[in-house]
């Protein structure tokens, strides 16, 4: 099935090219290409809500489905956090503490997920 990695609009976008020109062979075979270079296959993103993690008083989240391409909501114990309040990686997100200067640095200790049983809630796109 072609268009998977991409759309035909955006590739219109990038290389001016007009989408009436663009053949859903080129684009499977582009894929294909792709796919056999990464060896695997690529099935598209999916969003993930509230999904339930067990805190374990570390700063380090792994999520269910990586990548993660973006998070839209981090809860703890009720708690919404903001996108300062961690960093996104691949796999995992990491909270952060409002570290202003060195002097503050030295008076908090590092954020952490607090122990509890599904006592964070994460939505994001992953895949």
């Amino acid at each position: 099935m072609a268009w998977i990695y991409t759309s035909k609009a955006l590739v219109n976008q990038l290389a001016q090219i007009p989408e009436s020109d663009l053949q859903d062979a080129w684009c499977s075979w582009v894929e294909a290409l792709i796919d056999r270079h990464l060896r695997t296959t690529y099935v598209g993103t999916t969003s993930y809500v509230s999904e339930p993690h067990d805190g374990d008083e570390t700063g380090i989240l792994f999520v269910f489905h990586p990548p993660i391409v973006s998070v839209s909501a981090l809860k703890i114990h009720d708690a919404t956090y903001t996108g300062t309040d961690y960093k996104v990686y691949d796999s995992y997100i990491i909270l952060v503490s409002n570290r202003q200067t060195e002097i503050s640095s030295s008076l908090y200790r590092e954020a952490l997920f607090p122990l509890g049983q599904q006592n964070v809630l994460i939505s994001y796109i992953g895949g």
